[in-house]
């Protein structure tokens, strides 16, 4: 078995975007969700999140007994995806950002290195 190539896209806290070489799909991993998407249906989905209107959906859901306010359909009649407002804009900033502009979302605290003082 061949070693893949490290193919990764882009990384949040929470989530991880990357290329798959065997398989040709871009995967999402966010939390417990997981996604895999050829070229065409990942630029479908970007556009989707793009064009999706968190904060209106919150207050709509506001009163939802969810945790999470935002709600969003991904194509199965039985199973929806869940984000609080800082989880949905974390997710956006996954797909929409490229590794080099990461360093600008990523909080001080969120940082998983020690800091050494010489």
């Amino acid at each position: 078995m061949k070693a893949l190539k490290n193919n990764i896209i882009n990384q949040t806290t929470n989530g991880k975007i990357f290329k798959c070489d065997s398989c040709d799909k871009t995967h999402i991993e966010y939390k417990n969700l997981s996604f895999a998407f050829n070229e065409d249906e990942l630029q479908y989905f970007k556009k989707y999140l793009r064009n999706f209107d968190a904060k209106k959906w919150q207050q709509q859901n506001k009163n939802s007994l969810f945790t999470r306010k935002i709600i969003i359909p991904i194509g199965h009649k039985n199973f929806t995806t869940l984000f609080s407002l800082s989880e949905f804009q974390e997710f956006k900033t996954l797909l929409m950002s490229k590794n080099k502009e990461l360093l600008s979302f990523i909080k001080f605290i969120e940082i998983n290195n020690t800091l050494l003082f010489n």
